[in-house]
């Protein structure tokens, strides 16, 4: 028997040992779609899971101030890859909040360096990139 996924209103064969409990179809949007809606309800119904463990992490960097100016310079490589990281992540956020329909994600189940990667092969610039 087939069950109506809830994000992207396709009909979908539920596997056999989840069929009572199954509310979304195997594709990776909507798998991506519950688990961020999972997530964010069970933050919703445990605000103080993170809050020690941001104020115990607040206090170590306060008391090693220069911990993360010589990590940077110790390790050009992850500054590079963090940086392209970062510029791909508010690109995708960007394009998300133009996008807003919210039902095909646009990494399409990849992260965005491996996009990125993609990307600069079929352009021919993989030489100027930091390899993944």
């Amino acid at each position: 028997m087939l069950k109506k996924c809830l994000y992207c209103d396709s009909r979908f064969r539920p596997d056999h040992r989840a069929y009572t409990i199954q509310k979304a179809c195997r594709k990776p949007s909507c798998r991506w779609e519950r688990k961020h809606c999972a997530q964010r309800r069970w933050l919703a119904n445990n605000p103080d899971y993170f809050g020690p463990w941001r104020l115990k992490k607040r206090e170590w960097a306060r008391t090693h101030p220069s911990y993360w100016k010589t990590y940077r310079r110790r390790h050009p490589a992850y500054v590079d890859q963090h940086r392209l990281y970062c510029r791909l992540a508010m690109r995708y956020q960007r394009k998300k909040l133009i996008k807003k329909d919210g039902l095909t994600p646009l990494l399409d189940g990849k992260s965005p360096l491996q996009l990125e990667f993609q990307f600069t092969k079929q352009n021919g610039m993989d030489k100027n990139t930091v390899s993944i």
